[in-house]
């Protein structure tokens, strides 16, 4: 462990709150799954959130004694094992010295903080995770240079070079069985190049163009990714909007759909946020609003393409004003 590990008590208790006047956030058909949830609120806090199987949602609670990670720029989290492991980096102490930070959430609902990956952090990197294979798997980006890191459960491996160069804005990592799958938004925001890592090798980039369907000016700037059976779901965000996409199992891509037709308009998309719970995808947003805030959504895209509008998180699970989020399946 590093050398500020501090003890941290269990988060809330599940709860089921009554919708408001505002739409809530959206329920789910039953299942044995839950989707995690984390924000990074505007005092650099982080807050803890889940939404069970049954739609229900504990209220965020605070990570005791980590309101001190000033200055989150970068974030990711993956359950592997039981296990939620978050990656990130903030900017350390008085100096702000950029650093990489690793918190896990036990399976008993505990938190620790575990040792992180070396290497040192650099202001502005980019990062993404995923359960590969039950490893957790971490790819950075750093200085227009991608590389891969792997975690055991009590060790990290050495960061490996990936073979892809050029100006990337952000990153997503998913993966489907043991091939990692690593989707990375070009720098102008003009598209996003898609590679996949098959028994540590690999593959062919594939580059896939963007253009917002409205016709909205400017490109995407941010992007997740999640594999959900044969199909890869890529969703990107622009200053105005979200659109999503799907890689089939031929290879072929659907044309981007403007998800404000279909989930709900949500305007000036922050970051945005996926995983698959139950064969679906459940995807969470941030924004920002006229009164100063950042406030968070959730809708759900099921196995038949349709999609539930979005619903405020805040009014079942209570405001974080968070701008940075991650989620986590399992």
């Amino acid at each position: 462990m590093s050398g500020f590990v501090r003890t941290l008590i269990p988060l809330a208790l599940a709860v089921t709150v009554t919708a408001g006047a505002v739409p809530s956030a959206q329920a789910a058909p039953a299942a044995t799954s839950q989707l995690q949830v984390i924000g990074v609120g505007v005092q650099a806090g982080m807050a803890h959130a889940i939404r069970d199987s049954a739609g229900n949602w504990t209220k965020f609670g605070w990570l005791s004694g980590y309101n001190d990670f000033y200055g989150t720029y970068a974030l990711d989290s993956a359950i592997v094992n039981g296990n939620n492991d978050v990656v990130f980096d903030y900017l350390a102490g008085s100096t702000h010295t950029p650093t990489t930070g690793f918190l896990v959430r036990q399976a008993d609902g505990s938190w620790l903080n575990a040792t992180a990956p070396g290497g040192g952090a650099h202001a502005g990197d980019e990062l993404a995770v995923a359960n590969v294979n039950h490893t957790l798997t971490l790819v950075r980006l750093q200085d227009a240079k991608f590389q891969l890191a792997t975690y055991d459960g009590a060790t990290w491996s050495p960061w490996q070079d990936v073979p892809l160069t050029g100006q990337f804005r952000d990153v997503a990592l998913t993966s489907k069985g043991s091939t990692a799958r690593l989707v990375a938004l070009k720098g102008d925001g003009s598209g996003f190049v898609e590679m996949d890592r098959a028994n540590g090798t690999w593959g062919t980039p594939t580059t896939v163009p963007f253009t917002s369907p409205i016709g909205a000016p400017g490109g995407a700037l941010r992007i997740t990714a999640v594999q959900i059976g044969d199909d890869l779901h890529v969703v990107l965000s622009d200053v105005w909007r979200m659109y999503h996409t799907i890689q089939h199992s031929n290879g072929n891509w659907d044309n981007f759909g403007d998800l404000a037709g279909v989930a709900g308009f949500v305007e000036q998309p922050v970051d945005v946020a996926a995983a698959e719970v139950a064969g679906e995808l459940q995807l969470v947003i941030t924004n920002g609003n006229p009164d100063g805030g950042d406030h968070m959504f959730h809708t759900i895209r099921h196995a038949d393409g349709t999609w539930q509008r979005f619903g405020d998180v805040g009014q079942v699970a209570g405001e974080t004003n968070a701008g940075l989020i991650t989620v986590a399946s399992q």
